[in-house]
């Protein structure tokens, strides 16, 4: 349970709060199981506090700093964490349904099974955040940093990914069905078994990345980088290779669609033919 005298001196007021905290470096505040909802501490000095079980629904924290705080099954539902410092904080089974995270730096935090659930991280830095098995479906995380990040067993069905980055970050057996995923970066990752059936995968980079035993049946791959792919097993039937209002093609590999969507084109096909002919007689004159 809390300590009453640090909750005490919570109630005082952030400044005072703060000024504490400067005065007793060495001590690491219990404020768990505390009730702290709607309560506003913009900018209070959380690092290493003890925050289990705490319920701060609609609390304000942004801009407040959490390095190292433990909030784990934490109720943070519609709580404001915009710019928060969460740095390798423990938030393992905290609860932060519709809770706004835009900007908030959670670097190295540990996420397993957090529900983010109609959250807002766009812009977020969760470059190696482990959300292993966390529930983000409908969330948004547009232009987030997730490079590194381990997001194994995750959902993330239907959540809104565009421009995310997650260069060399693990998916294993990650949930991204119907997920918007345009101008995402997956670069040298890992999404063996994963399911992103229906996703949009418009314009995403996959550049070394590992897709065995992947689902990416029904997905939208137009203008989508696909290079030293690894398709050991994976599902690819009806990828949409044809942008918005264009009418629909759709070819069952993902390494043949530009191919293909340039060959439908009659008027590209011809000049087409004739330079890739071209091309394989000058590097055989170079052999």
């Amino acid at each position: 349970m809390a300590k009453e005298e640090h909750l005490a001196i919570l109630q005082q007021g952030v400044e005072a709060w703060n000024q504490w905290r400067k005065e007793n470096p060495g001590t690491n505040p219990d404020l768990s199981g505390t009730n702290l909802s709607q309560v506003n501490l913009t900018g209070a000095n959380l690092n290493q506090t003890n925050l289990r079980r705490a319920n701060l629904t609609e609390a304000n924290l942004s801009q407040t700093h959490l390095i190292k705080a433990g909030l784990e099954q934490a109720n943070l539902n519609d709580a404001l964490l915009i710019e928060a410092d969460v740095m390798r904080a423990d938030l393992t089974g905290a609860s932060l349904n519709k809770a706004s995270l835009i900007r908030a730096k959670m670097s190295g935090a540990k996420l397993y099974r957090a529900n983010f659930s109609g959250a807002n991280l766009n812009g977020a830095d969760l470059n190696g955040a482990h959300l292993n098995g966390a529930d983000l479906s409908g969330a948004y995380l547009i232009g987030t940093q997730l490079v590194r990040a381990n997001l194994d067993g995750a959902k993330l069905n239907k959540a809104h990914l565009w421009g995310a980055l997650f260069i060399e970050a693990h998916l294993v057996e990650t949930y991204l069905i119907e997920a918007e995923l345009k101008g995402a970066s997956f670069n040298r990752a890992d999404l063996t078994k994963a399911d992103l059936s229906g996703a949009d995968l418009s314009f995403v980079s996959l550049v070394q990345t590992k897709l065995k035993g992947t689902n990416i049946s029904g997905c939208k791959i137009y203008g989508t980088a696909a290079w030293g792919l690894e398709l050991e097993n994976t599902i690819q039937k009806n990828l949409i290779i044809t942008p918005d209002g264009e009418r629909q093609i759709t070819v069952d590999n993902l390494e043949i669609a530009q191919i293909v969507y340039l060959l439908g084109n009659e008027k590209k096909r011809a000049r087409i033919v004739a330079q890739v002919q071209q091309y394989i007689e000058h590097n055989e004159n170079k052999a």
